[in-house]
Formats: C-alpha cells, structure tokens, sequence
C-alpha cells in the first residue's frame, strides 16, 4: 500500500476489517473492497486507524485547508478518542450538503453576472 501511495491504507486495523473472518488472507471480494476503498477515498479513522465504512465526521477547520483531512468515525468522536486541536467536526452528510449549497450559490452568482453582462452589451 505505501508502495501504491496509499500509506494510511498500510495498517493491520484495515487488514483485519477487509479479510473474511476464518481467512488468514484478503479474498477476491476483500479485495474488491479493498479497491473501492482506495478509489473512492474512503477515510481511516485518525483516531482508532479502522477504515470508515459508513458515517463520519470530518475537522471542518482542517478540511478547508490543503493537505490532508482529520476524520473520526462515531465511535472515537462521541468518546473523545483522539488528540486534535479543532473540535469543530460536521458529519460527512452535511459537509456534501455544504459543498452543494455553496455550488448553487456560486452558480447563480455566474447565472446574474452572465445576464448583467447581456444587458450591457451593445446590439
């Protein structure tokens, strides 16, 4: 995985959760799973290192800026297991309701200005 660029993948909490449980390897369908997880970024906890597979919350302060997010799974946020200096977190779902509203906001801003722009224009 760290040869792959995936480090935060390259941990023995991702392994266990992905292989089948009797199994002492990944199966084919672990790894199916294992290539969703890295295409379609799924994040580990920064608090217990498991992969997120469903909610979580992310530091909203850390999101806006480069490099990479601080997220919790429910678990390690609602026990306060993990050492971050922000503690403004918003769940996944209302970060992507955010991300749409400002989308919606900046399109009809481009929508006015695009139709100033035609009544100015000379004929």
């Amino acid at each position: 995985m760290k040869e792959m660029n995936f480090p935060r993948m390259a941990n023995q909490h991702v392994y266990e959760q992905l292989k089948e449980k009797g199994k002492d390897g990944l199966q084919f369908a672990d790894v199916i799973t294992l290539f969703y997880a890295l295409m379609s970024g799924r994040p580990i906890c920064d608090g217990c290192g498991d992969l997120v597979v469903g909610l979580y919350l992310t530091c909203s302060k850390c999101y806006k800026k480069p490099g990479e997010t601080f997220n919790l799974c429910p678990d390690c946020y609602r026990n306060d297991m993990y050492s971050h200096p922000h503690k403004e977190f918003v769940d996944n779902f209302r970060m992507l309701q955010t991300k749409r509203i400002e989308f919606l906001n900046i399109q009809s801003l481009i929508e006015d200005a695009s139709s100033i722009n035609k009544q100015r224009t000379p004929r």
